[in-house]
């Protein structure tokens, strides 16, 4: 049995390899989304996951 590193001791590609290596036992696939024109990510009102960028823009003087 090997020791693993602390996460605060890991390098950047460990550590996401470590993310990769949770996500396989926890079964994890991330949702693809679209893209507009503009590369920017086009996200669904009526999914409450997404709901939150929606209504909370005067939160962020948008």
């Amino acid at each position: 049995m090997t020791k693993q590193k602390r996460y605060e001791d890991m390098s950047i590609e460990e550590l996401k390899q470590a993310i990769r290596e949770m996500e396989n036992k926890m079964g994890y696939t991330p949702r693809k989304l679209k893209t507009g024109e503009d590369g920017a990510l086009l996200l669904d009102p009526n999914n409450p996951h997404d709901r939150e960028w929606y209504e909370n823009d005067e939160d962020y003087s948008l």
